[in-house]
């Protein structure tokens, strides 16, 4: 810091800094900003958390209020970041990356790679998750699953052959596998109490009909069964997977119309780094 004076600091998930050195950097002049996607309170609410989540954050909470600005990814977090003494409290929401995250045609072998009717691409969390997919692959769904070494064969059972390998895919690979399927789901962590991730964003943003939990937040965003499609249950979610494989046309204008909302409401990259910075410039 002695030889580069920024105007503004941004830490990103600073749960290796202490106050005092947020204290030593503002005397300087620099504006502090913070900003952490996860959710640091979720394991104090969920009960089932491994038992070093709930001690990963405390630093982190104990910095909050050195910030003089700080950013959380979910409506949940602004009053619990508010009650730890935290200042200018808003929502960064997630986006997706034009350059990376938009409809691609795929090479014939990248088709037999990914081509599906269902794919998920994510962690396994003990959720129940596992459950949506054996009952989409029951009622005779082809299902794929990427995600990397979290989807075990303890965790899936039977259906560990059944999906082969599911390593991670990032990048390019990750928006291939993403257009290979004419769905796409998007599970909520329960451990971080979302109510929106970025794959809600990343998926449309690749042209393909967005198929998510339903949440009031999602709601708000998009038309449920025009823009988007959520369910509550394994039955809803495999009974609007069967009709809508039935149904190629309006599944295709479903995600177009996704697609379409997600332009217009400005969730990309650079409209969300806009708007963060015209509230720490507010702030």
């Amino acid at each position: 810091m002695d030889e580069v004076r920024p105007d503004v600091l941004f830490v990103w998930r600073g749960t290796h800094i202490w106050p005092r050195t947020l204290r030593s950097i503002r005397r300087r002049g620099c504006r502090l900003v913070g900003y952490n996607n996860d959710d640091p309170f979720g394991p104090r609410v969920y009960g089932r958390a491994p038992w070093h989540h709930r001690y990963l954050w405390w630093w982190y909470i104990k910095t909050l209020k050195e910030y003089d600005t700080t950013f959380v990814y979910r409506p949940g977090n602004v009053h619990e970041a508010e009650e730890a003494g935290a200042r200018n409290v808003h929502v960064l929401m997630p986006y997706f990356i034009p350059e990376v995250h938009h409809p691609v045609e795929l090479r014939s072998d990248e088709r037999e790679r990914y081509e599906c009717d269902v794919v998920f691409i994510g962690h396994y969390e003990p959720d129940g998750r596992e459950n949506y997919l054996r009952a989409l692959v029951n009622a005779g769904v082809h299902v794929r699953l990427f995600g990397g070494g979290y989807w075990t064969r303890e965790v899936l059972g039977d259906l560990s052959d059944y999906f082969g390998d599911t390593r991670v895919l990032t990048g390019a690979d990750y928006a291939k596998a993403l257009c290979g399927a004419r769905m796409c789901l998007a599970f909520l962590s329960k451990l971080n109490r979302d109510v929106y991730t970025r794959r809600c964003f990343e998926i449309p943003a690749c042209g393909r009909l967005l198929l998510s939990q339903r949440t009031a937040e999602l709601q708000r965003m998009f038309v449920e069964d025009r823009e988007a499609v959520f369910f509550s249950s394994c039955d809803e979610l495999v009974r609007k997977c069967v009709s809508l494989k039935e149904q190629p046309d309006e599944l295709a204008t479903i995600a177009r119309r996704g697609r379409s909302r997600l332009l217009e409401d400005h969730h990309d990259v650079t409209s969300r780094m806009q708007q963060m910075m015209s509230l720490i410039e507010a702030s």
